[in-house]
């Protein structure tokens, strides 16, 4: 199939509309990849053969907010991206900086957040 014809949506995390299909292990499976963030995800639920399939990669919405835009009111910890990575930091207004969660105490600078989800 012509990779071409495969119709991805934008980058849900970077907002980059230069997603890519890559293609790993042989033809057992299809990724949606984007270059500007490195986010990737399977292009169906399993491993698929048909990389025609833009299904979970599309399916995804961004709540991801731009540091940019607009930075948190709260006292909290937040979802980050940065340096393509996802993870956790912890935001304090009066502050004016991000505090990597997980033992560091390093400071972060994120490129976009969201609200952490509720837990199950």
């Amino acid at each position: 199939m012509d990779k071409k014809t495969i119709n991805l949506k934008p980058c849900p995390f970077c907002g980059s509309e230069d997603v890519k299909v890559m293609q790993y292990l042989g033809e057992m499976q299809y990724l949606g990849e984007c270059p500007n963030c490195r986010a990737t995800s399977a292009l169906a639920e399993q491993s698929c053969t048909d990389p025609g399939d833009p299904t979970e990669w599309n399916r995804r919405t961004s709540s991801w907010i731009s540091v940019d835009d607009r930075l948190p009111e709260t006292v909290g910890s937040f979802l980050i991206v940065a340096d393509g990575r996802v993870g956790i930091a912890q935001w304090h207004p009066g502050w004016g900086f991000w505090i990597n969660h997980g033992g560091a105490t390093a400071a972060v600078c994120p490129a976009h957040w969201q609200d952490l989800p509720e837990a199950p």
